[in-house]
């Protein structure tokens, strides 16, 4: 089963850390990458830019472009991971794992992902 991972962590939080804290949590995520890769789950791991998103829709045939912020949050999207574990509980277990689900410092959303049909 695939899962996604998305990664919502709250700038504020690197605000109140020393500048070694912020260098071991940030460290902390390529050993969780190593580790996801040893294990043979880790499909794909992005990191987003630190800009504002914006949304892109289509009304009456003309694209439309929302530059953001687009919600009010104190969390912003910090980056995605795609893993593949037999089940549910192993994805619990992996996304307890990723360093934004520790120290305050965010929480991960996890979507099972369905099988698409390709052409």
């Amino acid at each position: 089963m695939r899962f996604l991972l998305i990664c919502y962590v709250n700038p504020s939080a690197f605000g109140q850390m020393s500048q070694s804290e912020i260098g071991a949590h940030l460290g902390s995520y390529l050993a969780f990458n190593t580790e996801a890769q040893s294990a043979g789950v880790l499909r794909g791991a992005e990191q987003t830019e630190q800009l504002p998103p914006f949304a892109v829709t289509v009304s009456d045939g003309q694209r439309v472009v929302t530059d953001g912020p687009l919600e009010q949050t104190a969390h912003m999207v910090g980056g995605l991971y795609i893993i593949d574990v037999k089940d549910r509980a192993e994805a619990e277990a992996w996304a307890a794992r990723v360093p934004a689900a520790r120290d305050g410092v965010g929480s991960i959303q996890v979507h099972q992902l369905a099988d698409v049909p390709t052409a």
